[in-house]
């Protein structure tokens, strides 16, 4: 096994079919190889064994290359390799470990970014708000191309959400407001939040909450750095539901918990939306500025112009995956995560970036 993660040699002993060489995994989560003369004319049999599942994939002849399987259960695997000819299985390698690993975040290389601050995307798109005025909020694509301003003349744009159909974005103008505005004509069609000082990240719920304070549909959740803590329907003035002392800034809710930054006390809080129990501290952070989640994870930014850092925390017991970390961030804002990305805003430095959640060889 390679140790640089990035390359595994392997033979198979005692098969008359050659095995495919210099096996590795690259960054579209695939296993890839390269292979000469009779390797070229030979499929390859890959069985992933994890604790609780077992997949078989089959890379067909011609091929050097086979997509591991999106749906495998556990975050490490052995693989086992046999190659294939006229029916005939040669005897398997030694198993191969195959685990997960960050990568190195890629700049998508924005054009126009003036202190961003917010993220959101709706899967499409990705919105980015800049922080200064006046304010512009850009959309490109997922690969941060075909870049436009959607808005120009917005007075210090900072939280941003969207559904696909509506944006909502959250401004330092008027004392703090939330603005809903059409996702294509951008009019303005609700403000379901004014005068709400230092509003700074706004998150959106595509599920209905209900909770021991109340039942919203597609609720919005936001906070000020004066403490205040609010959600609410899209169409109806949002509701306070924490009054606290400390300085806050992102805030999500994953149906069944409610995530808040505190920024000010170094953690990030948790709290059943069925009331149970109470604002229990979660995880242990220095400086956390905005929060997003996957199925497994949160992804939360901490805040500092030299060494801010992208942590991500189990969402079962709030432990922080040291090996994910990435650090020497400069001024990290904004965060989302979707699909097998998870995108970041760095203030300081004017740019966005995405990490691939991907796989890596050990």
């Amino acid at each position: 096994m390679a140790a640089n993660g990035e390359e595994i040699r392997f033979s198979l002993e005692g098969g008359k079919v050659p095995a495919p060489s210099n096996l590795g995994v690259n960054k579209n989560n695939e296993l890839t190889w390269t292979g000469n003369g009779a390797d070229e004319q030979t499929s390859f049999l890959l069985t992933f064994f994890g604790n609780v599942s077992k997949q078989e994939v089959t890379a067909a002849t011609g091929t050097n290359k086979v997509a591991i399987p999106a749906n495998l259960a556990e975050s490490r695997y052995l693989v086992e390799v046999r190659a294939v000819k006229n029916g005939n299985y040669s005897p398997p390698t030694d198993a191969l470990k195959i685990s997960m690993k960050a990568n190195k975040p890629e700049d998508l290389k924005i054009e126009g970014l003036d202190g961003p601050h917010g993220i959101a995307t709706d899967g499409k798109w990705l919105y980015i708000t800049n922080d200064r005025s006046p304010g512009k909020i850009i959309k490109t694509d997922m690969d941060g191309k075909g870049g436009q301003f959607v808005f120009d003349k917005l007075e210090n744009p900072t939280g941003i959400a969207t559904d696909g159909r509506a944006l909502w974005v959250a401004t330092r103008d008027s004392g703090g407001s939330v603005t809903g505005y059409n996702a294509y004509g951008y009019a303005e069609f609700v403000k379901p939040a004014k005068d709400k000082r230092n509003i700074h990240y706004l998150s959106h719920s595509d599920e209905d909450i209900d909770s021991s304070l109340g039942k919203y549909r597609s609720p919005l959740f936001f906070t000020s750095d004066k403490g205040w803590v609010a959600w609410g329907d899209l169409k109806d003035s949002c509701s306070q539901i924490i009054d606290d002392s400390h300085i806050l800034r992102g805030m999500t809710c994953d149906k069944k918990y409610i995530y808040t930054a505190y920024w000010g006390a170094g953690k990030v809080m948790r709290m059943r939306v069925d009331g149970v129990g109470g604002n229990d501290a979660f995880i242990t952070v220095e400086s956390p500025e905005d929060i997003s989640y996957d199925e497994k994870h949160l992804y939360v930014t901490t805040s500092n112009s030299v060494d801010g850092t992208l942590i991500r925390a189990s969402r079962d017991t709030g432990a922080i995956d040291q090996s994910f970390t990435i650090k020497g961030l400069k001024n990290p804002r904004g965060v989302a995560a979707w699909g097998k990305y998870v995108y970041f805003v760095e203030q300081a430095a004017n740019r966005v970036s995405r990490l691939f959640l991907g796989w890596a060889a050990e």
